[in-house]
């Protein structure tokens, strides 16, 4: 899909000083919201684990992966999660940047725990307005909890017509630059990969699929 520039987002800034500060970090949100872009722009190794190909050698030939020229991005790990444990014995106690791991749903160690405290997960969103260039920000909420009371100012160009067409036109990076008919298409798209594939795969089947729909719509 339709992204050729890279927009600057707000977690890259957190993303590089986890990186040097964290032994592996996992890059968590909804499909599309540009987690594998980010990645690897960071990555030295890439194991795009939705290969059936790639996904047979982690789970049977750890050691490929383990020593792969860090960071070693997985990339979709929810088609491999056992990979999390794998990393977890695999990192050391001076380990920083050695693994990024992006994909979608529950996270497994959330169920095991990471009992070496070395794998931290960032939350991705979609694109926020400052992200797509609409508005810039005068007003950060930092400031407003720091106790300096910043002056609140500024004016926007932004209107309520804006801001439907940002609403319609989505916060993924590779559907919104895209023309109005294929850009609802997409959507169309990514609406029934999640009911169809998505959810499903992460054990969460829906019985009555046109019910769903109904809902979304």
């Amino acid at each position: 899909m339709g992204e050729t520039t890279y927009h600057r987002r707000a977690v890259d800034a957190q993303l590089d000083a986890l990186l040097t500060q964290r032994a592996a970090v996992a890059i968590v949100g909804a499909p599309a919201v540009g987690k594998s872009t980010t990645a690897l722009r960071r990555a030295s190794s890439v194991f795009a684990l939705e290969q059936p190909g790639v996904a047979r050698t982690a789970r049977q030939n750890w050691h490929v992966v383990a020593t792969s020229d860090p960071p070693v991005l997985l990339d979709h790990w929810q088609r491999l999660p056992t990979c999390w444990a794998d990393v977890e014995r695999t990192l050391g106690a001076r380990d920083r940047g050695r693994f990024l791991l992006t994909g979608c749903g529950p996270v497994p160690h959330a169920e095991n725990g990471d009992r070496l405290g070395r794998l931290t997960q960032l939350r991705m969103r979609p694109l926020s307005l400052a992200e797509r260039g609409v508005a810039h920000p005068t007003v950060g909420l930092a400031e407003l909890l720091s106790g300096t009371r910043p002056a609140l100012r500024g004016r926007s160009a932004v209107e309520s017509v804006h801001y439907v067409e940002e609403i319609v036109a989505s916060g993924f990076p590779g559907i919104r630059p895209l023309p109005g008919p294929a850009r609802r298409a997409e959507l169309d798209r990514y609406l029934n990969r999640v009911v169809d594939h998505h959810l499903p795969e992460l054990g969460r089947p829906i019985r009555e699929t046109s019910g769903l729909r109904r809902w979304l719509r």
